[in-house]
């Protein structure tokens, strides 16, 4: 796109300069010119073409919104997390109170293994 843009740019130029000089040395020096500088733009936009690849970025806004989009799962992702290291430190918790109750109560161990009060033998 950028390349058609030069060259009707270029294009325009010459026929402009070329009505008001009819100077053939000018007119093959702007011709060489305007090569030169459709070569350098070829030149920059395969360089563009090829970090692109390498990059993966093809579009600005669109790596910018994948990268919000990301960044907003992982704090939801934190947040779940930190939640439910809180419920089970709250869990550890009470099962270590409950088993310090029960050694302090003297819990039966009867033949060789551990009784839950709800067990039945």
């Amino acid at each position: 796109m950028g390349e058609e843009i030069l060259g009707l740019l270029i294009g325009a130029y010459l026929d402009y300069h070329a009505n008001i000089s009819h100077d053939p040395a000018a007119q093959q020096f702007f011709e060489q010119q305007a090569k030169l500088l459709e070569a350098r733009l070829e030149a920059a936009e395969e360089q563009l073409r090829q970090f692109q690849v390498q990059s993966g970025i093809t579009s600005l806004d669109d790596q910018k919104t994948a990268l919000v989009d990301r960044l907003n799962q992982l704090q939801l992702q934190l947040d779940k997390n930190s939640s439910d290291l809180a419920f089970n430190a709250q869990e550890q918790a009470s099962v270590f109170s409950n088993c310090s109750i029960a050694l302090r109560s003297g819990w039966p161990r009867r033949r060789g293994r551990f009784r839950t009060p709800l067990s039945r033998s």
